[in-house]
């Protein structure tokens, strides 16, 4: 299945007051159009030239000195309907347009059914990089995304416990940043891990006493756990490098095939 098709069963689990944000991959109208219906607010980047589109028959409403609004009725397009044909023929969407551009100058482009100023839109749209980050941390650095699990129970079981394990760890990361005075994510959750792992679950404690004196103790390294402050970096926007996975599964698959045969 394509990810876009995936998204029907996430929107039943979003409360009423959630606000949808996706990449371009989502930024597409029958996206749009289902979050819509089921009662949320989306705030979706935009290809170049779907934005160019939209545009040409945008209302411009407001402009600063690096951005720009304006005020758009969102059809689908002809191919869009032929790909979604159940779209309703009246189908509209009434959005606003936003062109802003960032700190390395480059413009960022997005579509909105929120009526809020671009300013404020822009830095809801940045904290996708801390989603992007901790969706990261929990495949690679806990490599959840290599579950060795064979049926779908034990599959569910061990996700959900590599779940419990990740809130575990941003849960301590929290305390040291609070003991340091600083935001959780300029702890580096790596390092954290790490600490945790090392520290807390390496030996076993028999009293909570025990348990309790190693936990502070802990918390005195993970402290000094503090990703680099490095004032006016910047990092260009860039694709990750793909990384190499694990085929194993690929390989049984291959074997059960050969033994059916």
């Amino acid at each position: 299945m394509s990810e876009t098709a995936l998204i029907d069963n996430c929107l039943t689990q979003l409360s009423p007051d959630s606000i949808v944000m996706a990449d371009a991959g989502y930024g597409i109208f029958s996206v749009a159009h289902k979050v819509q219906q089921a009662g949320l607010s989306f705030l979706f980047r935009l290809s170049r030239q779907r934005f160019d589109r939209l545009r040409k028959t945008a209302t411009l409403v407001d402009e600063g000195a690096n951005w720009k609004t304006w005020s758009s009725q969102w059809q689908p397009s002809p191919s869009e309907r032929k790909k979604h044909p159940e779209l309703p023929a009246d189908a509209v969407l009434s959005v606003q347009l936003h062109e802003f551009e960032t700190d390395e100058g480059k413009p960022l482009y997005l579509v909105t059914s929120l009526d809020e100023s671009v300013e404020m839109l822009s830095d809801l749209y940045a904290r996708r990089t801390d989603v992007e980050t901790d969706i990261r941390n929990i495949k690679v650095v806990l490599d959840t995304e290599n579950i060795h699990a064979r049926g779908v129970e034990m599959f569910h079981k061990e996700l959900m416990t590599s779940m419990v394990a990740y809130n575990l760890i941003v849960q301590f990361r929290r305390q040291a940043a609070e003991l340091v005075k600083v935001p959780p994510r300029r702890m580096s959750f790596k390092r954290i891990c790490t600490t945790f792992r090392q520290f807390l679950l390496s030996s076993m404690y028999t009293t909570a006493a025990d348990w309790r004196e190693r936990y502070r103790f802990a918390l005195g390294i993970a402290m000094q756990d503090k990703l680099p402050n490095r004032p006016g970096r910047k990092y260009p926007r860039e694709a990750y490098r793909r990384r190499t996975k694990s085929t194993h599964f690929k390989k049984r698959e291959k074997r059960s095939e050969a033994e059916e045969e």
